[in-house]
């Protein structure tokens, strides 16, 4: 049993940490293509 609340604590950091990621990398991409846009 306490392998398996190891498993889903790991899980639940790391996908945790990869949304961060993602949603940051999504920000920037969203930003940068509005201020292009802003631009010409």
């Amino acid at each position: 049993m306490r392998r398996r609340g190891n498993a889903i604590l790991e899980f639940a950091l790391s996908f945790a940490l990869l949304f961060a990621v993602f949603a940051g990398v999504f920000q920037f991409g969203h930003s940068f293509f509005f201020y292009n846009n802003l631009q010409s």
